[in-house]
């Protein structure tokens, strides 16, 4: 990744295609109008091209439609990269804003969780996977309330909550291991590695297949859930994993959602946070499983 920066010309042709069906050039050199943005065939292929080879996102031209539209079998990680965009574009916005009017913070309340915490170390990281470098770090245990020296090959960033990890490969090791990286320090970029990423790619894809960060050995199953419908726009607009899918919305008051998925802690979690608004129908053990957590809590609070 050569400049990992998005200029605000190609942000809005990105965001314009993904939301238009198949849109024409000429009607994404109109929005670009609206913004005061003009720009020429040369430049527009330009920025397509930086989108391919900077950030691996594919925008073809489809003649059937005579329009551009978002090739997701060529892109990769499509909606990890549209999170990065959001992220981009809400420091656009108080950029904008701030620069018009300094008391604009005034009107907007953020959530008092540190979740930016350590969000400073995310370049150094990011950097070291691209170079292909060890990592050393010192690394804060919040269970143990120790704190040791690691050096490892980065392979991998993952988000969760707001909250940013490193996946990688410890030092004289084959072992993948996570970190927050709110809780690392003294980071130095080290020697060239002689991990190859393709080495624990199946490992790493599990990271695909689960909530959150936490990897287990449980296989991939098919969980199906039941819900209203006033809880089910609330999960269509905000998925609990990429592979949710409504299966059933016939009935109103018993909607069906299916995700393919690695139960873990952090599933359970999710599940047990929406209480009385679901019930997990399948597979049986599942249900069972989260029968048994929702018994152990009531006990707490049967005396």
């Amino acid at each position: 990744m050569n400049n990992p920066h998005l200029s605000k010309r190609t942000l809005k042709i990105l965001q314009f295609i993904k939301d238009k069906h198949y849109p024409s050039i000429n009607q994404i050199f109109d929005y670009l109008k609206t913004y005061d943005l003009v720009v020429s065939y040369r430049t527009f292929h330009r920025d397509l091209k930086k989108l391919r080879t900077d950030f691996g996102i594919e925008i073809t031209y489809n003649r059937v439609h005579n329009g551009y539209f978002i090739n997701k079998e060529e892109s990769i990680d499509i909606p990890s990269f549209f999170r990065f965009l959001e992220l981009v574009s809400l420091a656009e916005l108080f950029s904008d804003g701030l620069r018009g009017d300094k008391k604009l913070m005034e009107y907007v309340h953020f959530d008092e969780t540190p979740e930016l915490k350590g969000i400073e170390n995310l370049q150094p990281i990011l950097i070291a996977i691209k170079q292909a470098c060890k990592l050393s770090f010192t690394h804060y245990n919040y269970y143990k309330d120790t704190v040791k020296a690691y050096t490892i090959s980065p392979l991998m960033v993952k988000e969760y909550l707001k909250r940013w990890y490193v996946i990688g490969v410890i030092e004289g090791t084959t072992e993948l291991r996570i970190y927050g990286i709110d809780r690392l320090s003294e980071i130095q970029q080290g020697e060239l590695t002689t991990v190859q990423k393709k080495d624990f790619q199946e490992e790493l894809d599990k990271f695909k297949d689960i909530v959150g960060v936490r990897i287990n050995e449980t296989p991939k199953e098919c969980i199906i859930i039941q819900t209203d419908q006033k809880h089910m726009r609330y999960l269509k607009s905000l998925p609990l994993h990429h592979s949710q899918v409504i299966l059933d919305d016939k009935n109103p008051e018993a909607i069906k959602i299916s995700y393919e998925i690695r139960p873990n802690y952090e599933f359970d979690t999710q599940i047990l946070k929406m209480s009385s608004e679901v019930e997990v129908l399948e597979p049986i053990w599942y249900r069972e499983h989260i029968k048994s957590k929702i018994e152990a809590i009531y006990k707490k609070y049967k005396a």
